[in-house]
């Protein structure tokens, strides 16, 4: 069996790009065969960070330097302006074609719930979204090569994640997500007898950085004791959102993805996270 870091690198370059545009990198395909697990483990080091987006970024890094072999020209490059930073590039480097390229790398999970005036795709910090991740994006991020790196001839966006859904799929979706997104699904704490009716035979909480892919030979807990953990995270609704991995009890494969979300979530989740970025 591949170990985790293997399964992490194969979703991050495999797995469907999130956004769609003129600016969004092509689609690759990598290869197990094509990854050393003793370089990969050694590049990661025994403690990987445990930012799911920084764990993102050190598998790109990877990627792009010990496979695909590209001249990295700079990572985690900071634009100054004066003695104040005004932004970061995350990589430069030169591909294969000779060509010059500012890349943004990112990896985001949202989750779908209508809400009038803001955004349908608040992520489980519901002071984040995906309108606002992506305009950021592309409309900042990608455009301080222009001015500070005009070495740069292509600049593109490189984008995974997944959104996880409470009921249907809406008919229109943002018009910077792609339709081929990787997908999941979301209930609330008080729905977790759910669960009880679910195909799964257990699952796992998934903690991070493993957010990626499926996890490489989980402990996995049975279904009665999965909620009652749950329920227990959730006690007097002060629980975060909680990644979950349900399987099937024969080969312990994921077989879906889960949020499971406090009942105030996301209006008094916001406001409690931005009340503690305020203190």
């Amino acid at each position: 069996m591949a170990s985790q870091a293997v399964r992490d690198l194969l979703w991050v370059v495999n797995s469907p790009s999130f956004v769609r545009g003129s600016a969004v990198a092509s689609p690759a395909v990598l290869q197990a065969e094509q990854i050393d697990p003793d370089a990969l483990q050694r590049f990661l080091g025994e403690d990987p960070p445990h930012r799911v987006g920084r764990y993102f970024e050190q598998l790109v890094h990877y990627w792009l330097v010990h496979v695909r072999g590209v001249e990295l020209l700079g990572a985690g490059l900071q634009i100054r302006s004066g003695k104040r930073t005004i932004g970061e590039l995350d990589f430069v480097y030169r591909d294969e074609d000779g060509v010059v390229v500012h890349c943004e790398v990112a990896v985001k999970f949202f989750l779908h719930h209508p809400r009038h005036g803001q955004s349908d795709f608040p992520g489980p910090n519901a002071s984040d979204n995906f309108e606002l991740k992506t305009n950021k994006l592309f409309e900042q991020q990608l455009e301080l090569s222009r001015e500070h790196f005009p070495a740069v001839e292509r600049r593109q966006a490189f984008v995974k994640g997944m959104v996880f859904y409470r009921s249907r799929r809406p008919d229109e979706l943002p018009e910077r997500m792609s339709p081929n997104h990787a997908s999941g699904k979301w209930i609330y704490a008080d729905d977790l007898d759910q669960l009880q009716q679910h195909a799964a035979a257990g699952g796992i909480i998934v903690t991070k950085p493993h957010w990626l892919a499926p996890l490489a030979g989980a402990a996995i807990t049975d279904m009665l004791s999965l909620v009652a953990d749950l329920r227990t995270h959730f006690a007097g609704d002060r629980g975060h959102p909680v990644m979950i991995s349900l399987s099937d009890g024969s080969t312990t494969e994921e077989i879906e993805r889960m949020f499971v979300v406090p009942q105030h979530w996301p209006e008094l989740e916001a406001e409690r996270l931005l009340g503690t970025v305020e203190k």
